[in-house]
């Protein structure tokens, strides 16, 4: 973490903004901290404005040749658009948030590089793994030589795979597991750098904390009188619905469903997951989330 550290510092306290050489760096140093060189064998970057429909496009990370490749003519975009809150820092802070904001896409993407290599352990079977292979059905049947090697797999059944995948990716892209894990796991990747440091820089860690509990919360949506897990709501809308009740904790009775998780899964990791949470979790989160720095502008 100390390589890290000094890497943001020096570039921050230069007033500096993540470059070329920034990135590189970046990503080589968790590359190689992970054991991911097999999964990120090349890093691309271009200079022009890239978006979606889910949004400004930073970084994408593609399964197929192993490349994260950047846009920085939108991180630039986006720093300048997130500088509304450069009033809540002060000094190094903004600087540091300036940078931060874009190492956070460049760790997002390095996530779903580690979670393509999670997904390929077949001793690994708990209910991350499980559910980051069923967001990556699609990909990994395209990956998979012994599917686009048979004599009966045409051009059309490839266009047709690729097609479904892309409608349902952006349909549910707000509830996918796997880009909230991946959201989930640069924050906290994030916290864990500026918490070496917290003690300068209090304002930023808070700000950092508080940017956390608000990626965890989306996703959730009320629906009568309960919140909808994210997951559940996703698996469902993907004809997936066998993996959700292939969980040890499903019941078919939803409280006891509930119950379940509770018991077997902290506030937090059912957060990180979507699994369910109650009402007043969501609630007591929430008034946190309004209660901070980073909200004082809705309260005005």
């Amino acid at each position: 973490m100390d390589e890290i550290i000094k890497l943001l510092y020096d570039y921050s306290v230069n007033v500096r903004l993540v470059d070329k050489a920034f990135i590189e760096k970046f990503i080589g140093i968790i590359v190689s901290k992970r054991g991911l060189k097999d999964y990120v064998t090349k890093i691309t970057f271009n200079e022009k404005f890239t978006n979606d429909s889910n949004g400004f496009e930073v970084a994408a990370y593609n399964p197929f040749v192993k490349n994260i490749n950047i846009s920085l003519e939108t991180s630039k975009i986006l720093v300048k658009n997130r500088s509304i809150y450069d009033f809540l820092f002060e000094g190094i802070e903004v600087n540091l948030y300036h940078n931060l904001i874009i190492t956070q896409y460049l760790l997002h993407e390095i996530e779903h590089a580690d979670q393509y290599r999670r997904a390929e352990d077949i001793d690994n079977n708990d209910v991350e793994t499980i559910l980051l292979r069923s967001c990556m059905q699609y990909e990994r049947q395209l990956m998979n030589p012994e599917y686009i090697n048979r004599q009966d797999v045409t051009i059309g059944n490839i266009f047709e795979l690729v097609s479904k995948h892309l409608f349902l990716y952006n349909k549910f892209y707000r509830y996918n597991p796997m880009k909230l894990l991946a959201q989930a796991r640069s924050y906290e990747t994030i916290i864990a750098i500026l918490r070496e440091i917290r003690f300068n820089i209090t304002k930023l860690y808070d700000f950092a904390n508080t940017s956390y509990l608000e990626e965890l919360l989306k996703g959730y949506r009320k629906k009568d009188d309960f919140l909808e897990s994210p997951t559940k709501f996703y698996l469902y809308g993907v004809s997936q619905g066998d993996v959700w009740r292939g969980f040890d904790f499903y019941c078919h009775n939803n409280e006891k469903l509930k119950e379940n998780v509770f018991r077997k899964y902290n506030l937090f990791k059912r957060l990180s997951l979507g699994l369910p949470i109650s009402y007043i979790e969501y609630l007591n989160l929430y008034k946190t989330l309004y209660d901070s720095d980073k909200f004082s502008m809705t309260r005005k």
